[in-house]
């Protein structure tokens, strides 16, 4: 079995999240690797289109700076539990999958962990944005089937 030492986790800000970050943890801690975090925010004139997904930011809100710094406040508040420290912590703007795989190269990514919940239909058990990662990905890639 492969030996990680580079684990990036790619969440989103759904309750969700926790099974991914877990599973990423357990993963680093097992094999002694670096963890880190990215959560990717849409550009803000789309966020929160998904119906899954509930925004923490206020609509009127479009200043990237005060975005950043508001889910970096939700993030911190995910990852304690694991350890994980703000500066393994990474918000990005723009598609989730296009900038989770330009951070796994960036930061020479040897695994990305990741969450899916088959709702997408047409992409079978995997989400449009983990199976675009699956397809571009410099690494492996763990998806992660949320449990209901």
């Amino acid at each position: 079995m492969t030996n990680f030492s580079n684990i990036l986790v790619a969440v989103d800000l759904s309750g969700e999240a926790d099974q991914v970050i877990a599973a990423g943890a357990e993963l680093a801690s097992i094999n002694r690797a670096e963890i880190s975090v990215v959560h990717v925010a849409h550009a803000l004139t789309y966020y929160g289109d998904a119906p899954y997904y509930v925004s923490p930011i206020d609509r009127d809100l479009y200043n990237q700076d005060e975005v950043r710094k508001i889910l970096f406040d939700e993030l911190d508040k995910m990852v304690e539990p694991y350890d994980i420290t703000r500066g393994s912590i990474d918000i990005r703007f723009g598609y989730a999958a296009e900038e989770i795989v330009r951070k796994a190269k960036d930061d020479s990514v040897d695994l990305i962990v990741l969450g899916t919940h088959g709702r997408r239909g047409v992409r079978l058990l995997l989400g449009s944005t983990a199976d675009r990662v699956l397809h571009h990905a410099p690494c492996n890639v763990l998806a992660i089937r949320i449990a209901d």
